[in-house]
C-alpha cells in the first residue's frame, strides 16, 4: 500500500473514531429521553445547525491519527483476523481495502443500531432484560 493510501486510511479511521465519540455523547442524551417527537426534533436541529456551521468553503482540516509504534505494528501484522470474510488470515495478508470497507460498515451499523435501540419497544425490552421493568 502506498503512503498516500495509508494516510487516507488512517485519516478516515481517525475521523470515524472522533465522529463515533461525538455520537456516543449525543446518544447518552437521546436514549435518556423516551419521547419520539423530541428525538426527531433534536436530530432535525443537529442537522440544521451543522449545515449552518459547515459551509462548503469551510472544510475542517483532517485529523492526524496517532499511529502505532513500529513494534506494535510488527506484532499486529501477525494477528489473525477474528471474523468475517478474511477470518484466520493475518492482518498483513488481508486486503487493506477490506479493512477500509469494514470500518465504514461499522459506522453505518452503529448508527442504525443506535436508532433501533432508541425505539420505545427496544427500550422496553432492554428494561425487561435489565430487570427494570
Amino acid at each position: 500500500m502506498s503512503t498516500l493510501d495509508q494516510k487516507r486510511l488512517d485519516t478516515r479511521a481517525e475521523a470515524r473514531r472522533q465522529a463515533n465519540a461525538a455520537v456516543d455523547l449525543i446518544m447518552e442524551t437521546i436514549v435518556a429521553v423516551g419521547d419520539e417527537e423530541w428525538r426527531t426534533a433534536f436530530w432535525d436541529e443537529i442537522r440544521d445547525e451543522l449545515a449552518l456551521r459547515c459551509s462548503e468553503e469551510e472544510t475542517p482540516a483532517p485529523c492526524v491519527p496517532a499511529c502505532m509504534s513500529d513494534e506494535e505494528a510488527r506484532i499486529f501484522r501477525l494477528t489473525s483476523v477474528p471474523f468475517g470474510k478474511h477470518k484466520g488470515q493475518s492482518v498483513d495478508d488481508a486486503p487493506h481495502s477490506w479493512f477500509d470497507w469494514l470500518l465504514g460498515q461499522r459506522d453505518e451499523f452503529k448508527e442504525k443500531l443506535a436508532r433501533y435501540m432508541a425505539r420505545e419497544d427496544s427500550q422496553e425490552r432492554l428494561r425487561r432484560e435489565l430487570g427494570d421493568a
